[in-house]
């Protein structure tokens, strides 16, 4: 038979490396998100087919070292506030080659192995903020909505001291604010760059 989804409410602790195979493993609750939702510290390797998601509406940091081709996805609260579900991943995931989808989530990125390779993909109310990298993941925003605060200071794709080197592909239909920050601590130095090919199917 065809591979099934496995999903936890609560929090765990997984004794040693885990392997995921085929289908989906869920942490939390995918319809209504809350603050638990965990696996412990342990790698996980997510081979391609299969999918790891966190559910979650507070600002976890997930420390599990990922790899393989697989989906990682990371599902926040969409509950009308301004309180953004916040997913750090903290680990070096160099080896993660998979795609990282985003959905009412704000995801920092603070240097290339956080993300691996893994393509970017994002919907509903989003960030995604790079600080201090260069980054030649592909991204694709495709924001529903946004926070408060989105338009007038931190946007969609956020950089600081940062580069988005891969391409980035729109989504249909949507609006994508893009804000280039400075460095405040050490002055108004804005150094941020897309150099990477910029394509659309309806957004702007």
């Amino acid at each position: 038979g065809s591979a099934g989804t496995v999903q936890l409410a609560g929090d765990y602790n997984l004794p040693g490396p885990g392997i995921l195979t085929a289908g989906s493993l869920v942490l939390g609750n995918p319809v209504d998100p809350g603050s638990n939702g965990s696996i412990g510290t342990q790698p996980i390797h997510i081979d391609s087919g299969a999918s790891l998601t966190f559910c979650r509406s507070d600002s976890p940091t997930i420390t599990n070292t990922l790899s393989g081709a697989g989906t990682l996805n990371l599902t926040g609260s969409n509950d009308g506030t301004n309180s953004e579900s916040k997913f750090t991943l903290a680990a070096d995931n160099s080896g993660f080659s998979g795609v990282i989808s985003v959905s009412n989530g704000f995801l920092p990125v603070k240097t290339p192995q956080d993300i691996g390779s893994a393509a970017v993909s994002m919907t509903g109310r989003l960030l995604l903020f790079v600080e201090y990298s260069t980054l030649s993941n592909p991204n694709h925003p495709a924001p529903t909505g946004a926070w408060a605060h989105v338009s007038a200071s931190t946007g969609n794709l956020t950089l600081m001291d940062a580069t988005l080197a891969g391409p980035i592909q729109l989504g249909g239909g949507t609006t994508t604010w893009i804000y280039s920050r400075d460095d405040w601590p050490s002055g108004p130095v804005i150094r941020n760059s897309i150099t990477g090919p910029i394509s659309e199917s309806g957004g702007s």
